[in-house]
């Protein structure tokens, strides 16, 4: 029975530790998984909960610094939690090593490298470190899976890379994300069932584009009257005080403080979608996109720029509609479309449920990862 170590960089849940969640609860038997992440928080309390062993490693977040005596802190911090994972690789006799980020990678491709056993790199994200560092990091990788062709497509060192990349789309639990009841929202926020709502849903970060979202929305509502606006997330990790201020701000300026809501951060992702009518993707190179097939697996059309993951997401006019990158009045057009003709907008929510469900579903995408394992582990023993 092959023993494999995730390596996650966080215990907090966003979208990559969904992601692992996925994988974890559709793994096979023959798979017995560990994780190695930096403390507790709600994933391990998730991991309690499934049965699945954790152990701590002491990862930290690195940010891009000149500061000679952060680097330095950084280097060692770097190297304790290498050995840290090393210790648990040759503890639990682990064969392949899986990190769920480039940040886990950073740390794990080395541990793994010494180790003999071969490393998965999860790209989820458009940038990665650059210069010698990211080549360490691809030369060491057995595989490379980048979550959608945007992301492959920004790969520093294709060169190394070649045929150890392979795309392989998140997924969606269509069980879980389904169409339900808009209206415990909608309560919750004074709204009835017929108001026009457009959102956006994820972490408040500046490249999500909140910004333009809340540009289009004004151009929305001077179109569409009685619509609302809703923002649900917040600055996960901390690391952009005051933007939500910001964002408060900026709503108040454009005259529509009073048309948009700012929910926070939501456990009940699935209840926020669905009190929607139309889901918004307004970031600046979205990797992948999740909270788009979330949506679309809820039958609900989505607006995106036509740029990065959504493109191979979303079908223009069928399951929502694409406009070019940063035009916000584009943007407010197509809102405004969609919640003034609430019909088509249903119509496109239809479609994207079954194609969430036919090209996302979670066992293809269990099972193109497991594939993945297969071909690693018979190379290692070969």
């Amino acid at each position: 029975m092959p023993n494999i170590l995730y390596v996650s960089h966080t215990a907090r849940i966003a979208g990559a530790e969904r992601s692992l969640q996925l994988l974890l609860e559709g793994l096979d038997d023959r798979y017995r998984p560990t994780v190695a992440l930096p403390g507790e928080g709600p994933l391990t309390d998730w991991l309690d909960r499934m049965g699945i062993p954790h152990q701590r490693a002491p990862l930290v977040r690195l940010h891009q610094t000149r500061n000679p005596v952060r680097l330095f802190r950084y280097f060692r911090s770097w190297r304790r939690a290498i050995r840290a994972i090393g210790r648990i690789i040759d503890e639990q006799g682990i064969d392949l090593v899986h990190a769920n980020s480039t940040t886990a990678h950073l740390f794990a491709c080395p541990a793994a490298r010494r180790a003999d056993v071969p490393s998965v790199w999860h790209i989820r994200d458009m940038s990665s470190p650059g210069g010698r560092l990211d080549r360490m990091m691809t030369r060491d990788a057995a595989a490379i899976v980048c979550i959608s062709e945007a992301v492959r497509n920004r790969l520093a060192h294709s060169d190394l890379a070649g045929p150890k990349v392979t795309v392989i789309h998140n997924a969606v639990d269509t069980a879980v994300f389904a169409p339900g009841d808009p209206t415990a929202v909608r309560a919750e926020l004074g709204l009835d069932r017929e108001t026009p709502v457009a959102g956006i849903v994820g972490q408040v970060v500046p490249w999500k584009g909140h910004h333009r979202f809340i540009e289009a929305a004004a151009g929305a509502a001077r179109k569409v009257e009685d619509a609302r606006f809703v923002i649900a997330g917040d600055n996960r990790f901390g690391d952009f005080p005051g933007i939500l201020d910001r964002l408060r701000v900026q709503a108040e300026r454009l005259g529509i403080s009073d048309r948009v809501h700012f929910l926070g951060w939501r456990e009940d992702a699935v209840a926020v979608i669905n009190a929607l009518d139309v889901l918004v993707s307004a970031s600046e190179e979205e990797p992948f996109g999740r909270v788009v097939i979330e949506a679309m697996a809820c039958g609900k059309p989505v607006i995106s720029f036509r740029c990065g993951g959504p493109v191979e997401i979303v079908r223009h006019n069928e399951t929502g509609l694409l406009v070019e990158p940063y035009d916000t009045e584009a943007m407010a057009e197509a809102m405004a479309g969609l919640l003034a003709d609430r019909d088509r907008a249903a119509e496109m929510g239809r479609a994207g449920r079954e194609i969430a469900r036919r090209e996302f579903s979670a066992d293809a995408h269990v099972a193109n990862i497991e594939a993945l394992y297969e071909r690693l582990l018979n190379r290692s023993h070969g």
